[in-house]
């Protein structure tokens, strides 16, 4: 491993290989069959402040880690 970064380091850069750890932050909820943000398991303190589209925001976040690998996650 050679690099280590966050959403916000890896935007607008591409490597060959991401590993990616998904937190509590974003989970899966099979009675809704849907994503939902969990607030309180965010240290994010800017982003989960009154932001009524958390779930939008972090499908975001992790979609942006999981898209910079070039040949593999």
């Amino acid at each position: 491993m050679d690099q280590v970064g966050t959403v916000y380091t890896a935007q607008w850069f591409e490597f060959d290989y991401v590993g990616v750890i998904f937190g509590n932050d974003l989970v899966w909820d099979p009675n809704i069959n849907d994503w939902k943000a969990v607030p309180q398991n965010s240290c994010d303190q800017s982003v989960k402040a009154n932001n009524p589209n958390l779930t939008k925001h972090l499908k975001n976040v992790y979609r942006v880690l999981l898209s910079r690998a070039h040949y593999g996650v």
